[in-house]
Protein backbone atom coordinates (compact mmCIF):
# COMPACT_ATOMS: atom_id res chain seq x y z
CA UNK A 1 0.00 0.00 0.00
CA UNK A 2 2.86 2.38 0.79
CA UNK A 3 4.46 1.73 -2.59
CA UNK A 4 1.12 2.25 -4.33
CA UNK A 5 0.89 5.65 -2.67
CA UNK A 6 4.48 6.60 -3.56
CA UNK A 7 4.09 5.84 -7.25
CA UNK A 8 0.41 6.84 -7.53
CA UNK A 9 -0.64 3.32 -8.50
CA UNK A 10 -4.38 2.99 -8.93
CA UNK A 11 -6.40 0.06 -7.61
CA UNK A 12 -7.49 -0.98 -11.10
CA UNK A 13 -3.82 -1.24 -12.08
CA UNK A 14 -3.07 -3.84 -9.42
CA UNK A 15 -4.13 -6.66 -11.77
CA UNK A 16 -1.11 -5.77 -13.93
CA UNK A 17 1.42 -6.02 -11.08
CA UNK A 18 3.93 -8.86 -10.84
CA UNK A 19 6.38 -9.31 -7.98
CA UNK A 20 9.60 -11.28 -8.27
CA UNK A 21 11.60 -12.26 -5.19
CA UNK A 22 15.22 -13.39 -5.07
CA UNK A 23 14.65 -15.95 -2.32
CA UNK A 24 11.74 -17.50 -4.26
CA UNK A 25 13.94 -17.81 -7.36
CA UNK A 26 16.63 -19.49 -5.26
CA UNK A 27 14.13 -22.03 -3.89
CA UNK A 28 12.84 -22.73 -7.39
CA UNK A 29 16.39 -23.25 -8.64
CA UNK A 30 17.22 -25.59 -5.74
CA UNK A 31 14.06 -27.61 -6.35
CA UNK A 32 14.82 -27.86 -10.07
CA UNK A 33 18.42 -28.96 -9.43
CA UNK A 34 17.23 -31.69 -7.04
CA UNK A 35 14.85 -33.03 -9.69
CA UNK A 36 17.64 -32.96 -12.29
CA UNK A 37 19.99 -34.80 -9.92
CA UNK A 38 17.37 -37.51 -9.42
CA UNK A 39 16.73 -37.77 -13.16
CA UNK A 40 20.46 -38.05 -13.84
CA UNK A 41 20.80 -40.76 -11.20
CA UNK A 42 17.89 -42.74 -12.63
CA UNK A 43 19.17 -42.81 -16.20
CA UNK A 44 22.38 -44.47 -15.08
CA UNK A 45 20.78 -46.92 -12.64
CA UNK A 46 18.25 -48.47 -15.05
CA UNK A 47 19.25 -51.56 -17.02
CA UNK A 48 18.41 -53.00 -20.46
CA UNK A 49 17.16 -56.54 -20.96
CA UNK A 50 17.92 -56.94 -24.69
CA UNK A 51 20.51 -55.73 -27.19
CA UNK A 52 17.88 -53.71 -29.07
CA UNK A 53 16.70 -52.08 -25.87
CA UNK A 54 20.31 -51.29 -24.99
CA UNK A 55 20.78 -49.41 -28.27
CA UNK A 56 17.59 -47.43 -27.68
CA UNK A 57 18.71 -46.60 -24.15
CA UNK A 58 22.11 -45.37 -25.34
CA UNK A 59 20.43 -42.88 -27.64
CA UNK A 60 17.93 -41.98 -24.92
CA UNK A 61 20.68 -41.30 -22.38
CA UNK A 62 22.45 -38.95 -24.80
CA UNK A 63 19.30 -36.93 -25.37
CA UNK A 64 18.42 -36.76 -21.69
CA UNK A 65 21.98 -35.73 -20.74
CA UNK A 66 21.78 -32.87 -23.25
CA UNK A 67 18.38 -31.92 -21.84
CA UNK A 68 19.73 -31.94 -18.26
CA UNK A 69 22.69 -29.78 -19.26
CA UNK A 70 20.39 -27.17 -20.82
CA UNK A 71 17.96 -27.36 -17.88
CA UNK A 72 20.71 -26.59 -15.36
CA UNK A 73 21.33 -23.25 -17.10
CA UNK A 74 17.71 -22.14 -16.67
CA UNK A 75 17.23 -19.24 -14.26
CA UNK A 76 13.85 -19.21 -12.50
CA UNK A 77 12.21 -15.79 -12.19
CA UNK A 78 10.95 -16.19 -8.62
CA UNK A 79 7.47 -14.79 -9.23
CA UNK A 80 5.25 -14.63 -6.14
CA UNK A 81 1.79 -16.05 -6.81
CA UNK A 82 -0.85 -13.51 -5.79
CA UNK A 83 -4.19 -15.00 -4.75
CA UNK A 84 -6.14 -11.73 -4.63
CA UNK A 85 -5.81 -7.98 -5.10
CA UNK A 86 -6.11 -7.49 -1.32
CA UNK A 87 -3.24 -9.91 -0.67
CA UNK A 88 -1.13 -7.99 -3.16
CA UNK A 89 -1.83 -4.62 -1.53
CA UNK A 90 -1.02 -6.02 1.94
CA UNK A 91 2.14 -7.86 0.85
CA UNK A 92 5.26 -6.80 2.73
CA UNK A 93 8.10 -6.13 0.33
CA UNK A 94 11.62 -7.40 0.92
CA UNK A 95 15.01 -6.03 -0.06
CA UNK A 96 15.81 -6.71 -3.75
CA UNK A 97 12.20 -7.48 -4.68
CA UNK A 98 11.35 -6.51 -8.25
CA UNK A 99 7.92 -5.01 -8.89
CA UNK A 100 6.80 -5.04 -12.52
CA UNK A 101 3.75 -3.05 -13.61
CA UNK A 102 2.79 -4.36 -17.03
CA UNK A 103 1.19 -2.06 -19.56
CA UNK A 104 -2.52 -2.60 -19.83
CA UNK A 105 -2.22 -4.07 -23.31
CA UNK A 106 -4.36 -7.04 -24.23
CA UNK A 107 -1.70 -9.52 -25.30
CA UNK A 108 -1.04 -13.24 -25.01
CA UNK A 109 2.24 -15.04 -25.49
CA UNK A 110 1.93 -18.55 -26.96
CA UNK A 111 4.93 -20.86 -26.60
CA UNK A 112 5.68 -24.54 -27.00
CA UNK A 113 4.38 -27.03 -29.53
CA UNK A 114 2.59 -24.81 -32.03
CA UNK A 115 3.63 -24.18 -35.61
CA UNK A 116 4.40 -20.47 -35.19
CA UNK A 117 4.87 -19.40 -31.54
CA UNK A 118 4.43 -15.67 -31.10
CA UNK A 119 2.91 -12.86 -29.04
CA UNK A 120 -0.51 -11.69 -30.17
CA UNK A 121 -2.86 -8.84 -29.32
CA UNK A 122 -6.24 -10.09 -28.14
CA UNK A 123 -9.72 -8.69 -27.66
CA UNK A 124 -11.78 -8.89 -24.49
CA UNK A 125 -13.38 -12.23 -25.39
CA UNK A 126 -10.61 -13.92 -27.38
CA UNK A 127 -10.69 -17.69 -26.83
CA UNK A 128 -7.80 -20.14 -26.76
CA UNK A 129 -9.21 -21.74 -29.92
CA UNK A 130 -8.94 -18.44 -31.81
CA UNK A 131 -5.42 -17.74 -30.57
CA UNK A 132 -4.18 -21.21 -31.51
CA UNK A 133 -5.42 -20.62 -35.07
CA UNK A 134 -3.15 -17.57 -35.28
CA UNK A 135 -0.15 -19.82 -34.57
CA UNK A 136 -1.03 -22.16 -37.42
CA UNK A 137 -2.39 -24.73 -34.98
CA UNK A 138 -0.78 -27.39 -32.81
CA UNK A 139 2.33 -29.10 -34.12
CA UNK A 140 2.57 -32.88 -34.59
CA UNK A 141 4.50 -33.17 -31.32
CA UNK A 142 1.92 -31.29 -29.21
CA UNK A 143 0.00 -32.91 -26.38
CA UNK A 144 -3.51 -31.47 -26.81
CA UNK A 145 -4.41 -32.58 -23.27
CA UNK A 146 -1.55 -30.61 -21.73
CA UNK A 147 -2.21 -26.93 -22.41
CA UNK A 148 -1.66 -24.50 -19.53
CA UNK A 149 -2.25 -20.77 -19.14
CA UNK A 150 0.00 -18.73 -16.84
CA UNK A 151 -1.93 -15.72 -15.60
CA UNK A 152 -0.34 -12.37 -14.84
CA UNK A 153 -0.75 -13.02 -11.08
CA UNK A 154 1.27 -16.26 -11.29
CA UNK A 155 -1.62 -18.72 -11.15
CA UNK A 156 -1.65 -21.56 -13.65
CA UNK A 157 -4.80 -22.94 -15.29
CA UNK A 158 -4.93 -26.36 -16.97
CA UNK A 159 -7.17 -25.69 -19.97
CA UNK A 160 -9.31 -28.61 -21.08
CA UNK A 161 -11.74 -26.61 -23.23
CA UNK A 162 -10.40 -24.43 -26.04
CA UNK A 163 -13.38 -22.07 -25.62
CA UNK A 164 -11.49 -20.79 -22.55
CA UNK A 165 -11.30 -16.97 -22.62
CA UNK A 166 -7.70 -15.80 -22.43
CA UNK A 167 -6.83 -13.30 -19.69
CA UNK A 168 -4.76 -10.23 -20.47
CA UNK A 169 -0.95 -10.46 -20.20
CA UNK A 170 -0.98 -14.25 -20.04
CA UNK A 171 1.25 -16.98 -21.43
CA UNK A 172 -0.06 -20.16 -23.05
CA UNK A 173 2.12 -23.26 -22.74
CA UNK A 174 1.49 -26.06 -25.23
CA UNK A 175 3.44 -29.03 -23.89
CA UNK A 176 5.24 -31.66 -25.91
CA UNK A 177 3.99 -35.22 -26.00
CA UNK A 178 6.61 -37.38 -24.27
CA UNK A 179 6.73 -40.91 -25.73
CA UNK A 180 6.80 -43.28 -22.76
CA UNK A 181 8.15 -46.04 -25.01
CA UNK A 182 11.12 -43.92 -25.99
CA UNK A 183 11.79 -42.38 -22.60
CA UNK A 184 11.85 -44.79 -19.68
CA UNK A 185 12.02 -41.75 -17.42
CA UNK A 186 9.03 -40.00 -19.03
CA UNK A 187 7.34 -39.14 -15.71
CA UNK A 188 10.51 -37.57 -14.27
CA UNK A 189 11.14 -35.65 -17.49
CA UNK A 190 7.60 -34.25 -17.59
CA UNK A 191 7.97 -33.08 -13.99
CA UNK A 192 11.17 -31.20 -14.85
CA UNK A 193 9.64 -29.70 -18.01
CA UNK A 194 6.71 -28.34 -16.00
CA UNK A 195 8.95 -26.87 -13.30
CA UNK A 196 11.03 -25.07 -15.91
CA UNK A 197 7.95 -23.74 -17.73
CA UNK A 198 6.25 -22.44 -14.61
CA UNK A 199 9.31 -20.93 -12.96
CA UNK A 200 10.92 -19.35 -16.02
CA UNK A 201 8.26 -19.29 -18.79
CA UNK A 202 10.56 -21.42 -20.96
CA UNK A 203 9.54 -24.61 -22.76
CA UNK A 204 12.49 -27.02 -22.73
CA UNK A 205 12.07 -30.64 -23.84
CA UNK A 206 14.44 -33.46 -24.83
Amino acid sequence: KQLMYKISLLNDELANVRIYRKSVAQRQKKDLDLSLDMLEKNIYSSTSRTFEESNVRDEEVKRIRTFIQKARSVKPKGQIVISSIKDLADLKLEDEDTVVIAKNNRIVNIVGQVNFPNTFSIKKNTSLKQALKWTGGLSDTADADKIFVLNNNGFVTHVTNTDFILPNNSTVFVMKKIDSKLFLMAKDIVEVVYKIALSSSVILTP
